[in-house]
């Protein structure tokens, strides 16, 4: 008799389950039209609607990406549809960590994971979802933004969530380049070259981006490819190869602009050797959409390529650069990650003045100069204590961190903390009070400049060098400090992220975090 009854209650609560889209009022609707099944099938209602609620998990890096991204666990809370979405965010601690965090929310069913980053951080969580149920969310906190720009994820965070809660899924393709997973481009020769260049020289944005281009467009000597494909086997003198799943490098910069992420092929395109005039020309093309129009420029569709070059080197995954050896090869991955996109990226109703817009705002965006509220002009954080008390040691300070050992005490002016992590006289006048005091510091002339050099010149130590052997004790736990804090303000692969990986294994202090966003996902040790 019980299992007969068991029987019954799932027949019945699974017949309920059936119906329950059929009419408008949803759960209520059904419980309406046939009180005698809800009675018995929604007496645990509020666990039940909870099981109906989508999961999904905000991975933002702490440490890196632009200033904005401190407000969006706020705005997560404000904005995002309850109704529809149970949520949890956490905050990555070191390098690979989002992946690994991705990777356990699939595995335990997940619905969606949001990457708030920059390519780098969409690159983690995607790799991590492929060949999952679990979809990738975006909301886009970088430099460049290549993928989401070509869904057309809104730069603005609130919009952004706004597309998060529509849920709209499709599945789409990734690539492979000897067997590291892209979502946007990858390639070689001119574009992996300046790669390098920008990810060694600490500073991110546009404009560092069309510095790096023109600074070593003047010198650089294209290479001889041997490109094998479906189209049969060439050997081209090429200035750069890229193969797009995607359309664009970041920044509005169209390297591929008809490449689809659904069509299961990849757009190689292959440049020649260029002049400097004609690649002011290619660069103008490549913000216009016109990049294939160039006599220069040819493109051919493959699913899969073979590349042989005279000898290894650079090549770039979705911006980030590796070295890899003389044979590469590159294969799509077709329909095999699930994405919440945009429904609205191909309507006629695209404001292309607001796209011009954007373009033009990134064109003047940099982590160099971070967005400064009008009463900063009047030094409302008294920064000329810094300038002030830098005057009288910074060249020497800067000669100590060259040499490799820290012998006076400057530690506070030179690289200074969150307010709260000291108790001493220095700690209490120096202290940083906040992100906007922070954003502050980097603005201004004189203590960017010195910050961004001195930092620069501790990532150029020999590499066996310890912090603790610059610095001692304790004052390799407040470079620690700074270097989290300035980092957080900062865009992904800036140079105080990069000190973090180089010096703490890439943890950052986590008190600062707690000061900073008023949690963090682990207490100090």
């Amino acid at each position: 008799m019980c299992n007969f009854t068991a029987a019954m209650s799932f027949w019945i609560g699974f017949s309920g389950l059936c119906f329950v889209r059929l009419y408008e009022g949803g759960l209520t609707g059904l419980v309406r039209h046939y009180p005698e099944v809800g009675a018995g099938m929604f007496a645990m209602n509020d666990s039940f609607v909870r099981k109906m609620k989508r999961q999904i998990l905000f991975i933002i890096n702490p440490i890196s990406g632009t200033g904005r991204k401190r407000t969006i666990p706020s705005d997560i809370v404000q904005y995002l549809d309850h109704s529809h979405f149970d949520y949890e965010i956490k905050f990555t601690e070191r390098a690979g960590h989002a992946t690994e965090l991705a990777h356990e929310a699939a595995r335990c069913g997940v619905n969606v994971v949001c990457a708030v980053g920059g390519d780098g951080t969409v690159n983690e969580v995607a790799r991590a979802v492929v060949h999952t149920e679990t979809a990738l969310a975006i909301i886009p906190c970088g430099s460049g933004n290549g993928l989401a720009r070509h869904l057309q994820i809104p730069q603005n965070p609130r919009r952004a969530i706004e597309i998060i809660n529509r849920d709209v899924v499709h599945c789409l393709d990734y690539g492979k380049i000897n067997g590291q997973p892209f979502f946007c481009t990858c390639g070689m020769g001119f574009d992996a070259f300046v790669s390098m260049k920008f990810a060694s020289s600490g500073r991110r944005g546009l404009v560092q981006y069309a510095r790096n281009t023109i600074g070593v467009g003047f010198s650089y000597k294209g290479d001889t490819y041997t490109i094998e494909s479906e189209q049969g086997t060439e050997t081209v003198d090429a200035f750069l190869i890229a193969c797009a799943n995607a359309s664009q490098y970041g920044n509005n910069a169209y390297i591929a602009p008809a490449a689809s992420m659904k069509d299961g092929l990849m757009d190689v395109v292959i440049m020649q050797p260029i002049n400097p005039i004609e690649g002011a020309q290619v660069l103008l093309q490549m913000f216009t959409k016109t990049l294939l129009n160039n006599s220069h420029v040819r493109m051919l569709k493959s699913k899969r390529v073979r590349i042989t070059r005279r000898s290894g080197g650079a090549v770039h995954l979705d911006g980030e650069p590796l070295m890899m050896g003389n044979e590469i090869e590159v294969e799509m991955v077709p329909h095999s990650f699930n994405v919440i996109v945009n429904p609205d990226a191909h309507s006629k109703r695209h404001n292309y003045l607001q796209d011009m817009a954007e373009r033009i705002g990134d064109l003047f965006r940099t982590e160099y100069a971070p967005v400064r509220e009008e009463h900063q002009e009047e030094d409302s954080f008294n920064l000329e204590r810094f300038v002030k008390a830098g005057d009288e040691c910074y060249e020497s300070a800067l000669d100590e961190v060259r040499n490799g050992h820290k012998r006076t005490h400057w530690m506070w002016y030179i690289f200074p903390q969150m307010s709260g992590l000291g108790m001493s006289a220095a700690s209490r006048h120096y202290g940083i009070s906040g992100a906007a005091e922070a954003e502050a510091f980097l603005a201004h002339p004189i203590l960017g400049q010195r910050l961004y050099e001195i930092t620069e010149a501790l990532l150029a130590l020999d590499r066996a060098c310890s912090a603790h052997e610059v610095f001692g004790s304790p004052d390799d736990l407040k470079l620690q400090s700074c270097m989290t804090l300035f980092s957080s303000i900062s865009e992904e692969g800036n140079v105080f992220e990069r000190i973090l990986s180089r010096y703490f294994d890439g943890q950052p202090c986590f008190r600062t975090l707690q000061l900073l966003y008023g949690k963090a996902e682990k207490e100090p040790v």
